[in-house]
């Protein structure tokens, strides 16, 4: 209030023809004017001001500017007035105004100090701009957002439901192809000589591959969807990681890495047997991708705390630091050229996370670098 040379000065100026130029300016505006006193009295209003809230000018008068304030701006409104007598000045705030019939419309308040001829603070000229038609922009803008958002959501969805429909439905046949293959090469349906033998090895290899690819594309969607399920019960970590080194035992003979297991026993938890074995099973299959003829992988199994703890240790290529995280991501690859030449979707360790967070537990990489090999650490809550 104290820089009265930047306020304007609506006092009647001593030249008539320029009084009514300013009394036809605040007149005639289409912006909302009212002119208040010291005590937030209004003691003017131009006719936008009063045929906007729906009162007329004699109604107007001699009211607060807090009885045309819409009950959710009270507070906005009162910080304005205590702002103006403050600072002399109020910009571009944003509050609601009420009419007589009750409806509320939005505005863009500004206010400054008003002087006499003498420089004495009279009150305050508040011009306030009908916000209606850019709120109704914003709001039609957001609508066709909305829309196009739940648009792209169901068709994403739609999308997931199709890909994981077509994933269930290429694994169905590949299933009893597998059971097959089994059979005939254990001979189960007659001898068969070792050139043929190794020939359908080779097929029942690779159709391993791929229902175990269409598996994890199955899983990785049903998680995804919310939709993979488990069956908890209270089971014995000791021997489910037994089990599974057992069945993992031909492809490790196969590659001629061994198994160094370091396992604690009766460390048992709240969990879904068949998803643990998966994860297990996921994390030394990686392990062994990355091993070479020879090498050795470490298991162990301990209590840590409240958590059972599972260490998956390998001495392969190893992680960059930078890089130890995303592993975890949905289709992500460490090394693009080394993993084309082994194979692998990278959904592996994206679906070991997301079992092993369902089942409130934790699961990270650590390693000191390329070639330094990696260990997955896995903690699960003990019963």
């Amino acid at each position: 209030m104290d820089n009265q040379e930047s306020e304007t000065n609506f006092e009647t100026t001593d030249n008539p023809h320029l009084a009514e130029i300013y009394k036809n300016l605040y007149e005639q505006s289409p912006g909302l004017y009212r002119t208040v006193d010291e005590d937030g009295i209004i003691i003017a209003c131009n006719n936008a001001y009063a045929k906007n809230l729906g009162y007329s000018k004699k109604e107007i008068i001699g009211s607060t500017v807090f009885a045309h304030t819409a009950e959710k701006s009270l507070s906005t409104m009162n910080e304005c007035f205590e702002t103006w007598k403050n600072k002399g000045t109020v910009s571009d705030v944003e509050l609601f105004l009420q009419r007589k019939d009750g409806s509320i419309f939005p505005v863009l308040l500004n206010a400054m100090n008003m002087y006499d001829k003498n420089g004495k603070l009279i009150g305050s000229n508040t011009v306030l701009r009908d916000m209606t038609k850019f709120y109704e922009a914003i709001q039609l803008k957001d609508n066709i957002i909305t829309k196009q958002l739940e648009t792209l959501q169901e068709i994403d969805l739609q999308k997931d439901e199709f890909f994981s429909m077509i994933s269930h439905e290429l694994k169905t046949p590949l299933v009893p192809i597998n059971g097959y293959l089994d059979l005939i090469v254990a001979e189960k349906y007659g001898a068969i000589n070792e050139n043929i033998k190794s020939k359908l090895e080779i097929v029942r290899s690779n159709s391993s591959i791929l229902l175990n690819m269409i598996s994890d594309l199955l899983d990785a969607q049903k998680m995804e969807l919310g939709k993979l399920k488990f069956d908890k019960e209270i089971h014995n970590l000791h021997e489910i990681v037994n089990e599974t080194i057992s069945n993992l035992h031909p492809a490790l003979e196969r590659k001629g890495i061994s198994i160094i297991p370091d396992l604690q026993v009766n460390v048992s938890c709240y969990c879904d047997k068949m998803r643990i074995s998966q994860v297990l099973t996921n994390t030394i299959t990686n392990a062994m991708k990355y091993s070479e003829n020879g090498d050795k992988i470490h298991i162990t199994l301990s209590k840590n705390g409240s958590y059972a703890k599972i260490v998956i240790k390998d001495h392969g290529i190893g992680i960059d630091s930078k890089k130890l995280d995303k592993i975890f991501v949905k289709f992500y690859q460490v090394d693009n050229t080394f993993t084309r030449e082994i194979g692998g979707t990278g959904l592996g360790l994206a679906i070991c996370r997301g079992i092993v967070e369902n089942h409130n537990g934790k699961i990270w990489a650590e390693s000191d670098g390329r070639g330094k090999g990696a260990e997955i650490h896995v903690l699960l809550p003990l019963e």
